[in-house]
Order: structure tokens, then sequence, then C-alpha cells
């Protein structure tokens, strides 16, 4: 490893910078797909 070349990152790295998050981004992005479709049907509804 580079370690020595890549000071910030592996500061980062050792912080727990990229440590995953208590968000999961896949439902994050279906609830996001979903509110879209749900907005296109209630708007279809009351055309």
């Amino acid at each position: 490893m580079h370690a020595d070349r890549f000071l910030a990152l592996t500061r980062t790295l050792a912080e727990g910078g990229f440590a995953p998050t208590e968000d999961d981004p896949l439902a994050s992005g279906l609830t996001c797909v979903l509110d879209g479709i749900q907005g296109l049907v209630e708007s279809a509804a009351h055309s």
C-alpha cells in the first residue's frame, strides 16, 4: 500500500470516512422512484 503517497485518503479511511451508514441507498432510491410513480398516477387520476 502507498499510504505515504495518499496521506489524506489514508487518514480518512482510518477515521471511518467511508464506512457504511445507516441509510440504505437502495431503499432511498426506490422510495424516490415509487414517490414519482405515485405522483404520476395521482396526476393522471385527476385529469
